[in-house]
């Protein structure tokens, strides 16, 4: 992804597992195309796999990253139900939870 505005890194640590592995979350610069929304891309990468891509709309940059923000919990559902997501040494990710 390029124009990464912000990024986190959470650990994943899957259920009955002690591996571990590092998942990204990525935000993008606002940006719009002449008669349309502000959107904000997002990208979820863990190690190798291919990365979830996606992005916010709003009629305004600041909705757009308000909105991005708003998604993120969602796209991460995919990892709560494999397993346990890490941010900073406490469980949680620090978006909301």
């Amino acid at each position: 992804m390029e124009n990464i505005w912000a990024e986190r890194r959470l650990t994943f640590v899957p259920h009955g597992s002690g591996e571990r592995s590092f998942l990204f979350v990525r935000i993008g610069r606002p940006y719009t195309e002449p008669g349309k929304a502000w959107r904000v891309n997002l990208e979820i990468q863990q190690g190798a796999e291919e990365a979830l891509r996606t992005y916010a709309g709003g009629d305004d940059s600041m909705q757009a990253l308000q909105t991005a923000l708003v998604a993120i919990p969602g796209l991460l559902l995919k990892w709560r139900e494999r397993g346990t997501l890490v941010w900073e040494g406490s469980i949680g990710t620090g978006f909301g939870d």
